[in-house]
């Protein structure tokens, strides 16, 4: 047995490497805040851990297990999830808790600067999906629209979708918001993943209809609502709206688990 500090306090120095290409990896200021927010949770967590509270010895060696294997088998990334997920597991532990933080490890993870990783892996496909999908929309609003790879012809117009018009971004923020929601209500796991891929779903949608609203704007249907300005407005209502529908179905999520309880 160990005392939960003092495992807390050799797996962090155990991880350097790890924090050392974190912070190589943060960038600017908007990438940093939420890893800023999820530390400071973390040296909160820190201070209320009980002294007394053991440990078996056999965590801290599977958390370093895993670490040495993601050293060896992972990337930079995989390295320094591992690392996060491990604290956040061991914190955990130490507070009292029993089931694994699955919610906790999510926000642990997105709050990372995964958006490179994740323009590289889905921002094609995303585009792909964007395109068919604002197609649809426009379709069922009586225009004749085809799409040609990313892009959305129109007369004889062709809107690229770039890669700001992938909702990467957006599916990024709107999974940040359901992790921080399902840490807050202390939702487990099954339900944790349900969230995630009923989230997943709506920020796709919900960025299609930001990408069918810009049409209007993109093709001067809208004449007084030209300019980029705008097109950062359209963007910041579609997530408002993905954001505020989010809170809502986490709240009465909650209330009916407080009825059924």
């Amino acid at each position: 047995m160990i005392q939960a500090r003092y495992a807390l306090l050799l797996l962090a120095l155990s991880y350097w490497d790890a924090w050392r290409l974190l912070v190589s990896r943060i960038g600017d200021g908007a990438a940093a805040f939420p890893l800023a927010v999820m530390l400071v949770g973390l040296a909160i967590a820190w201070s209320k851990l009980n002294k007394e509270k053991r440990l078996p010895m056999l965590w801290v060696i599977i958390a370093l297990a895993a670490y040495i294997g993601a050293v060896f088998l992972g990337t930079a990334m995989v390295k320094i999830a591992v690392a996060l997920v491990s604290i956040v597991a061991i914190v955990h532990r130490g507070l009292g808790g029993r089931n694994p933080p699955f919610a906790a490890m999510g926000v642990g993870i997105l709050a990372l600067p995964v958006l490179p990783s994740l323009d590289f892996y889905l921002a094609w496909p995303m585009r792909q999906l964007s395109a068919s999908l604002t197609a649809s929309l426009l379709r069922l609003n009586g225009f004749s629209v085809q799409v040609e790879g990313v892009a959305i012809a129109w007369q004889d117009q062709l809107l690229l979708f770039d890669g700001p018009c992938s909702g990467i971004n957006m599916l990024w923020a709107s999974l940040l918001l359901t992790s921080i929601l399902s840490l807050l209500g202390r939702i487990g796991m099954w339900h944790y993943a349900a969230a995630l891929t009923a989230t997943s779903l709506l920020a796709i949608f919900a960025n299609a209809l930001r990408a069918a609203s810009l049409f209007y704007l993109e093709t001067g249907f809208l004449p007084t609502l030209e300019g980029p300005i705008f097109h950062e407005v359209v963007g910041i209502a579609s997530f408002a709206m993905l954001g505020i529908l989010l809170v809502f179905a986490f709240h009465k999520h909650n209330e009916r688990m407080k009825v059924c309880a």
